[in-house]
């Protein structure tokens, strides 16, 4: 393994040395990008030469084209070959499905190695040991075309050079179903003396590791009649272990850090962990959506990274300001200490188009902007890596014929875990606020997976002054409020 360790650092080190330089010119890098992105999208006769000549897009300009159900097997938008077809995955409750494309994939990776870099200058056992890699498992749905449907870490995980997946610890069929996953991946954890874990969220590495404590006396009694190779010197170190001690480091001696978002709602999961991650290093991972790959971490940071002006275009509208595409700045125009929202253009066809995303500027390395994820914007009430949209909220209380007005209406409670449903009279009874609490879980599956994980809260109710402002026929109801008014 060392050999892979020994590939890498130099291969990473060249463009590590590429990353600080596109720092330092960003103006020239992300005219780059626009070049390039230009020559794949051109042929659309709907965008213009001049990237700021284009305007504002959000995901329903391109819904009619982004359909699973076609049968094409190209991006409607670059022509390019559909490799897969990316998920949408941490941050909003519906759905949304992205063609990715070679030219695509191409430009999301230049964040990789200069993250790697450090990693490996700073970890002596990275990649000298294995790397438990937590990826989605195997895509179960299809398009049309029968091309798969699935989040892009699946597809990464299986389309890493083969010298580096040398370096994890799962083989490519343990992810083949959920139901494998679960009986074989802690399996395969537990036989090697693992030097790190990389995931998106805490929370993923906190389920892993406590399946597997709370099973550990089955998976050792598999290890122990050899269900998968493990040498003698590891099966007697796990053997020797006392499980009601069990923490990484016990589990894995060689192991010095673990891999994830860190800001946001991250911070309490990773609050809650303390116990199993004891003195690890914890580094933030890489900041990015399905629409992009947008920083490299900086790891003496605690949080964040610098955005790379050599992957895609990044623009950014500060919070508050109208969302017109002349308000949009250029990266190396934020200022630090505000929050923004990102745009972005990239060669799977996306033109100036706006994530939903709040970041907030900390820094700056060289000219580029140190940047870490806030929450999600727009009608949506963002409860960190959560989100929940107004269109859901409207849904169950009509249902339940709950009323939505100026005396009825949604905020987050005071710590940004849960939702409080708000009124000023008549207060609901503690059963229909459970009841509006189950429907939100049934159709916003991200909202379902944190409750159910005790990280965010169930709906609770709160009294409220009643309104005293006015409203005309022309005024957009408002049942959404980002801030507590509790």
């Amino acid at each position: 393994m060392s050999f892979v360790r020994t590939i890498l650092s130099i291969v990473t080190w060249i463009q590590y040395k590429q990353f600080v330089k596109s720092c330092k010119e960003p103006e020239l890098s992300q005219q780059k990008c626009w070049n390039q992105a230009y020559q794949v999208l051109k042929s659309r006769k709907t965008v213009k030469r001049r990237l700021k000549d284009n305007s504002i897009s959000e995901i329903e300009d391109y819904l009619d084209q982004l359909n699973v159900d076609n049968q094409t097997r190209t991006n409607p938008y670059s022509g390019d070959q559909i490799l897969f077809w990316a998920q949408s995955a941490g941050t909003t409750g519906s759905k949304k499905i992205f063609p990715l494309t070679r030219s695509y994939q191409k430009q999301f990776q230049h964040s990789i190695p200069p993250f790697l870099y450090q990693l490996i200058k700073k970890y002596k056992n990275f990649l000298k040991k294995s790397v438990l890699y937590l990826a989605a498992v195997d895509p179960v749905e299809q398009a049309a075309s029968g091309i798969p449907i699935g989040y892009i870490s699946n597809y990464n995980y299986h389309n890493m050079p083969n010298f580096i997946k040398r370096a994890y610890a799962l083989p490519d069929e343990v992810l083949s179903t959920p139901e494998n996953y679960a009986m074989m991946a802690p399996l395969y954890a537990m036989r090697e003396d693992l030097s790190s874990i990389i995931a998106v969220t805490p929370l993923s590495i906190e389920k892993f590791t406590q399946r597997l404590i709370d099973r550990w006396e089955s998976f050792l009694e598999r290890l122990e009649k050899r269900e998968i190779p493990i040498s003698n010197k590891r099966l007697a170190y796990l053997q020797s272990l006392d499980v009601s001690t069990l923490t990484l480091q016990r589990i894995w001696p060689s192991m010095e850090f673990i891999c994830c978002w860190k800001s946001s709602v991250c911070k309490n999961q990773l609050d809650n962990m303390e116990k199993i991650i004891g003195t690890l290093d914890v580094v933030d991972a890489i900041y990015s959506a399905t629409e992009g790959w947008i920083n490299v971490p900086l790891i003496n940071l605690e949080y964040g990274g610098a955005v790379h002006p050599g992957t895609h275009n990044l623009e950014f509208l500060e919070v508050g300001c109208e969302v017109v595409k002349e308000n949009l700045i250029d990266l190396w125009e934020l200022e630090v200490g505000k929050e923004y929202e990102v745009f972005i253009t990239n060669n799977m066809g996306l033109v100036r188009y706006r994530i939903k995303d709040i970041v907030k500027c900390t820094g700056y390395f060289e000219r580029s902007p140190i940047i870490h994820f806030v929450r999600k914007a727009s009608s949506q009430l963002s409860l960190g890596l959560v989100t929940v949209s107004e269109n859901e909220l409207v849904e169950v209380c009509e249902k339940l014929n709950l009323p939505l007005d100026e005396d009825h209406y949604f905020t987050p409670n005071q710590s940004f875990d849960g939702l409080l449903y708000c009124y000023s009279e008549k207060a609901p009874t503690d059963a229909l606020i459970e009841e509006l609490d189950i429907l939100l879980r049934n159709i916003n599956i991200n909202y379902n997976t944190y409750v159910a994980a005790n990280t965010i809260k169930k709906i609770q109710a709160l009294k409220i002054e009643k309104a005293q402002r006015e409203f005309h026929a022309q005024t957009k109801p408002k049942y959404l409020y980002q801030e507590y008014l509790g």
